[in-house]
């Protein structure tokens, strides 16, 4: 079971093993104590396809699916859906494991990290209102974010500071999801072809999602650095991505 017990603000967060949104379970049984569940944690996005999927498991392999458990994610309404051992995809393991290396890697700006996944909901909700696609709203975001940084003022010295923290911290996770992606990607290659609807359905709804949030965070403190007159050279060295191949 794919899990994060990190502690925060007196929470256990859980991870969805199929798309990694980390949900805040303070509802759980003894959840502040990291008890171990024997199953696995779905959050409500990736819950239809996934149900779907063990429903044709289960008339092609006589498999069970047990609903143990759900709880209201305290912070975003997101639902957390438990699933016993019975439910398993032949590519599961390897897929945990691309989770669980993604949450350690990401786990040193958990800061960071959790505001990039608040945007990226509250983005995907947005788009879907003004019915506009991933990109617009990704560059209106990131025009959002450069007027922020200048509506601030202060000292030049002190936001070019702030803005290089920012840099360095959008700029790796941006990398990290990035390479997330190849890797689902390159998952997808060797997993049963009935299977692939369901990590496609992920790559639409979430991953492509928190991609997008992080690159409008990194592109607006770009574009806010390079007001300050810091060069493109320099901002790549801080942020580790060259942000001149980023399409925009």
């Amino acid at each position: 079971m794919s899990k994060n017990l990190d502690a925060k603000r007196g929470g256990t967060y859980f991870t969805c093993f199929l798309c990694n949104k980390a949900l805040k379970c303070d509802t759980f049984p003894n959840a502040e104590e990291g008890i171990e569940f024997n199953s696995n944690i779905v959050c409500s996005n990736c819950f239809l396809p996934y149900a779907d999927m063990q429903q044709l498991n289960q008339q092609q392999n006589k498999n069970t699916i047990s609903t143990i458990d759900s709880s209201i994610n305290s912070e975003s309404g997101n639902t957390a859906y438990f699933f016993g051992d019975e439910s398993k995809f032949d590519y599961k393991k390897e897929h945990e494991k691309l989770a669980s290396d993604l949450q350690n890697s990401l786990s040193e700006h958990r800061y960071w990290v959790d505001i990039i996944v608040q945007r990226s909901d509250t983005m995907k909700n947005m788009a879907e209102v003004q019915n506009i696609s991933l990109q617009e709203i990704t560059n209106e975001w990131t025009q959002s974010h450069v007027e922020e940084y200048k509506s601030k003022g202060g000292d030049v010295k002190e936001a070019k500071k702030g803005i290089i923290t920012r840099l360095e911290a959008y700029g790796y996770i941006y990398s990290c999801y990035k390479d997330h992606l190849k890797k689902i990607e390159d998952l997808m290659l060797k997993i049963p072809k009935d299977d692939v609807k369901l990590i496609k359905h992920m790559i639409q709804t979430v991953i492509n999602w928190d991609i997008a949030s992080a690159q409008a965070s990194l592109m607006g403190s770009v574009k806010f650095a390079q007001s300050l007159d810091v060069k493109d050279d320099e901002i790549i060295k801080y942020c580790g991505v060259n942000f001149l191949l980023i399409k925009q």
